[in-house]
């Protein structure tokens, strides 16, 4: 009895732990900060969605910089003046210092991160300009709410010596959703109804010939042509199909009247 406790409780205690991921890898490999495919949770089998915001820009400011997120699209806020964030850098979220542009993270080193704790969920971004010490990075946590329409968005500057940077996004668009809008998950329908008549059409042919053709050659020790079954039906029908639309073309057999129309 205690054993059995033990299960139960171990059981529970894993099923609470369970992993929650977001997966963004798109099909040709590459990263996607617009799109994942949630696994476990409540939302198991939704999606994050925010292409409907593609090249729409956000714009943080804070104590001592200003930042520029850019949807989907690459950012290239710095575009006339150089630097990191430009298109072909695939820039994310572009931090301005002064006269000075920097890459804060790329689109396609995105990765979504779950809380428990929160039950909310931080995008991001890696492989930003280098710094000093390091690479910069930004973490935007996405906070779900139907009643924000448009965004409520913050940031806050990194300690001294950190190129980690915090932004939040809270907005309807970062609630899950059953089904990206634009294109529907193909791998969760199964086949339609006309698809299953066909292979099960085709997979009773084979039944018929194989199970018929082994019956005939194991119990009347038949040979050739006469081991396929009812044969004598299969090599007369073209002949009747042949007769049968004679038949309609002449008008369905209607003798000719001996009296001609006056």
């Amino acid at each position: 009895m205690k054993l059995l406790a033990v299960s139960v409780f171990l059981a529970l205690w894993v099923g609470s732990c369970a992993l929650v991921t977001c997966n963004n890898t798109l099909a040709d490999g590459t990263k996607s900060s617009c799109l994942c495919h949630i696994g476990g949770g409540d939302d198991n089998g939704k999606y994050l969605d925010f292409r409907a915001l593609s090249g729409r820009q956000i714009m943080y400011k804070s104590a001592n910089y200003n930042y520029t997120w850019t949807f989907c699209t690459p950012n290239n806020s710095g575009a006339t003046e150089g630097g990191t964030c430009v298109t072909s850098y695939d820039s994310a979220i572009c931090q301005k210092d002064g006269p000075v542009f920097r890459s804060t993270g790329r689109q396609n080193e995105s990765s979504f991160m779950y809380s428990p704790t929160s039950k909310t969920w931080t995008l991001k971004f890696e492989g930003g300009e280098v710094a000093k010490t390091a690479t910069r990075t930004s973490d935007v946590q996405i906070i779900c709410d139907s009643a924000v329409t448009t965004f409520v968005h913050d940031v806050i500057d990194p300690p001294q010596g950190s190129v980690d940077y915090k932004l939040s996004l809270t907005s309807l668009h970062a609630c899950p959703k059953s089904l990206p809008p634009n294109k529907k998950d193909s791998s969760k329908h199964g086949l339609s109804t006309g698809s299953i008549m066909v292979i099960i059409f085709f997979v009773l042919l084979v039944v018929y010939l194989i199970g018929g053709a082994l019956y005939l050659r194991g119990a009347r020790g038949a040979e050739g042509v006469e081991m396929v079954p009812n044969y004598s039906f299969w090599s007369t029908l073209p002949g009747l199909v042949k007769d049968g639309v004679t038949f309609l073309v002449s008008g369905c057999g209607r003798e000719k009247s001996g009296y001609e129309t006056i």
